[in-house]
């Protein structure tokens, strides 16, 4: 029995060197997180969405809204940076996101190479 690689599983070089290159510009050049004003509100959402174990039906921080509707739109990403803060801190989310936007421009790379 023949043990071959399948080369139609190994990615491209390409988008191999997109990857390193993006990760490598992201991790020592990006902004952090917290240069973002909405990421300490979504790490909050997050928290409490997981220690109630319920999405909130209104804004518990807004002052004004007072009882109106409310849609956490983005409750799942909430709740996974919340948790990956638990898991790693601040630095570890950093790192996290450094890797989802080099995962995403190598993503791009890949499909335009496809094209």
């Amino acid at each position: 029995m023949s043990h071959n690689i399948q080369l139609q599983h190994i990615p491209h070089p390409l988008v191999c060197i997109t990857f390193i290159v993006s990760l490598c510009f992201y991790y020592f050049y990006a902004p952090p997180p917290f240069g973002f004003p909405d990421v300490p509100w979504h790490l909050a959402a997050g928290d409490l969405i997981l220690a109630t174990g319920q999405i909130p039906r209104v804004d518990p921080w807004s002052h004004t809204a007072g009882d109106f509707q409310w849609y956490n739109i983005s409750w799942l990403w909430d709740c996974f940076i919340s948790l990956i803060v638990k898991a790693f801190g601040l630095e570890g989310l950093y790192v996290v996101m450094v890797i989802l936007y080099a995962l995403l421009l190598a993503l791009v790379m890949q499909t335009l190479r496809s094209r």
